[in-house]
């Protein structure tokens, strides 16, 4: 016991001998503590929400899919996909130019480096893909969960430009979507436009090769039937040919006239008594305007 009493007299001994010096080292700690945090940069980080749908669309019918829920495992991978997209250099690279951020203060080159030829790195390439990467690397992607939310989260050292920049992302991602969407769609359009043209000079093969067995047969036909009303079906069906292609040229002379404001030729060619009123009294205030 009196070893014990011994060794902790000598600890406090110690200790109270030394007591300037762990307070110094400590006041030391501190006050280089509290110089490295205040001489950091704080950063703040802004945040939104962007919901993924898992359902299928369909051109033809806007309803959503029975099934588009219904299989959980397809839809992860789709979030998980859609996750990736955020974080693609396409998405970063609308940001870039739609906030601006190649002459950012924070996240880009003085417009001197830019401009200046002479600047290295010379590259606009390079100096593009430093301030995507830049960018990305004050982003954050995540999943909510196991919900089909994803969390974008952008960092700035200004509060405002951090809330700014989130918002430009999202909406940088939703443009991003809906030109792919627009794209699949028009290579969809053109190749219905190209099988419709394809289809309408099928039918007019068609129509035209029924024309010529219909006028080198209905004699023969004539003459086998003993039909005397096929002769005056034939004529009905020479006058309706013959209408419809000389209505088809009026249509064609309607449509020229009327991308060249030729309202005179519209006028003849309907032949009309209201549109030749129409036309004179056009004639007689444009008379009346040209001497005014």
């Amino acid at each position: 016991m009196e070893e014990d009493e011994i060794d902790i007299r000598g600890l406090f001994g110690i200790l109270r001998r030394r007591i300037k010096l762990i307070f110094a080292v400590v006041a030391i700690v501190m006050a280089g503590a509290f110089f490295y945090v205040n001489s950091l940069t704080p950063y703040y980080t802004a945040s939104t929400l962007i919901l993924v749908d898992p359902g299928e669309k369909n051109l033809l019918s806007p309803e959503y899919s029975r099934d588009a829920y219904a299989n959980f495992s397809i839809n992860d991978v789709r979030v998980n996909g859609e996750i990736e997209i955020l974080k693609s250099d396409a998405v970063a690279m609308r940001v870039v130019d739609e906030a601006g951020l190649l002459t950012d203060p924070e996240f880009g080159f003085p417009p001197s480096i830019i401009v200046d030829p002479e600047a290295i790195p010379r590259d606009p390439l390079f100096l593009l893909q430093a301030v995507i990467q830049g960018f990305k690397g004050s982003t954050n992607v995540s999943r909510q969960g196991d919900t089909y939310l994803i969390v974008a989260e952008v960092s700035s050292i200004d509060p405002i430009r951090a809330a700014e920049l989130t918002n430009i992302y999202a909406n940088a991602y939703i443009e991003h979507q809906i030109a792919i969407k627009v794209e699949s769609i028009r290579k969809v359009m053109d190749i219905l436009r190209a099988r419709l043209e394809d289809a309408r000079i099928a039918l007019q093969t068609s129509e035209a090769s029924f024309d010529t067995f219909i006028d080198k047969n209905i004699s023969i036909i004539e003459e086998q039937s003993d039909r005397a009303d096929l002769s005056a079906l034939r004529a009905l069906y020479s006058s309706v040919n013959s209408q419809s292609l000389q209505r088809g040229l009026i249509l064609d002379t309607l449509e020229a006239s009327l991308q060249s404001e030729d309202w005179k030729s519209i006028a003849d060619t309907l032949q009309d008594d209201a549109i030749r009123l129409l036309e004179t009294r056009r004639q007689t205030l444009e008379a009346s305007l040209l001497s005014a």
